[in-house]
């Protein structure tokens, strides 16, 4: 009983671990998309004073699918993200039950010394 609750222990601290990684990961590509975004606002602001050339024309839609491609990848780590915090929350659950097992173990354990010193002194005083 105990190795397996240091095991879920230890599977739970890789688990937030991984998480920790997955919302570092989430965090800089959200920051690369702000900065893009920002980028091509700028580039927006500018070309809207002038005349908008072929070579623009390619870096905005390039920066735009550049952004597509940051937004994609940030939607797919948000779902990874939310289905390791499920799989986090469905062991938390599975660890409060070991908890409650446990405890519940214990108070079957001393039921059973007190009836077993209560028989051994029974025994001893011939009763």
């Amino acid at each position: 009983m105990k190795q397996s609750m240091s095991t879920k222990k230890l599977s739970a601290i890789v688990q937030i671990s991984e998480l920790d990684q997955m919302l570092a990961d989430l965090k800089q590509a959200i920051e690369q998309r702000d900065r893009k975004i920002a980028q091509l606002q700028q580039m927006i602001l500018e070309k809207k004073q002038s005349v908008i050339g072929y070579r623009d024309f390619f870096v905005l839609k390039n920066s735009q699918d550049e952004l597509r491609e940051l937004c994609q990848k940030i939607d797919i780590q948000l779902v990874k993200t939310n289905e390791l915090l499920r799989h986090i929350h469905n062991t938390k659950a599975i660890f409060s039950d070991l908890l409650f097992l446990e405890a519940e173990v214990n108070e079957q354990r001393e039921r059973i010394q007190e009836l077993s010193n209560a028989f051994f002194i029974q025994e001893v005083t011939g009763e």
